[in-house]
């Protein structure tokens, strides 16, 4: 836990000397578990804590993430980089309004196809899929990986569920 948490400290001060404020530094994660030998016997526990960093230099993130993975040292393990909208609210009305929009659309074609007109909505149910991060490699972002925020999308899934009419 020592040597994790010497990493975690090092990686934060990294960042915070990149210029990330420090209350978009956090630690979410803390994670105790058995390790094992080459042959599969036990050997010693494995800790690893997380540091999740929010920064809104794009064109700095390259370096942003070199420098913190090069401060964390061989204890230090990159799991991801991703964007996100800052504030995706707007985006979302407009993605829900598309996504029902589309959903009467192709009721309405189903309701046809079957001679049958759409009655009022009963059930609707907004979700999305979850998103699971990739391990990286230290040695891919060594040198400071070139990042590019491009288009993001808002993304709204829904199922929308209707009577029949009559």
């Amino acid at each position: 836990m020592a040597r994790a948490g010497a990493a975690l400290e090092r990686t934060r001060d990294a960042a915070l000397a990149v210029g990330v404020p420090v209350e978009n530094l956090s630690t979410p994660d803390l994670a105790l578990r058995q390790a094992y030998d080459a042959e599969g016997q036990p050997h010693g526990v494995v800790c690893e804590l997380a540091l999740t960093i929010r920064s809104t230099d794009v064109a700095r993130a390259g370096s942003l993430v070199a420098a913190c993975v090069e401060a964390g040292g061989t204890e230090a393990r990159l799991q991801s980089a991703s964007f996100e909208h800052s504030d995706p609210s707007e985006l979302l009305v407009l993605a829900r309004e598309a996504a029902f929009a589309d959903a009467r659309a192709r009721a309405s074609q189903l309701a046809r196809l079957a001679g049958r007109e759409l009655g009022p909505v009963v059930e609707i149910v907004e979700g999305r899929s979850d998103w699971t991060p990739l391990y990286r490699a230290k040695a891919m972002v060594a040198a400071g990986p070139p990042v590019h925020a491009g288009n993001l999308d808002a993304t709204v899934t829904l199922t929308v569920a209707w009577q029949w009419a009559g």
